[in-house]
């Protein structure tokens, strides 16, 4: 297998990235979504109508259940 397989093959596990599912600290399920701040990622809840904006790599909490599309 190329080396540059195995490079891309896994995204970095700590960074919110589009389309991922995670679950917070308060147990919500969350789907990440293009922010309007450049320098963000918004979650929105899967139960709820609540969205946080957060860095794309404060993960503090927070816990991935499902890969999303972009790397």
């Amino acid at each position: 297998m190329p080396l540059f397989a195995t490079l891309i093959s896994q995204p970095r596990p700590n960074r919110f990235r589009l389309g991922d599912t995670w679950i917070g600290p308060e147990g919500r399920r969350y789907v990440v979504r293009q922010s309007s701040n450049k320098d963000a990622v918004s979650l929105y809840s899967l139960m709820m109508k609540v969205c946080l904006d957060r860095r794309s790599n404060d993960t503090r909490g927070f816990e991935r259940i499902r890969w999303g599309g972009q790397p």
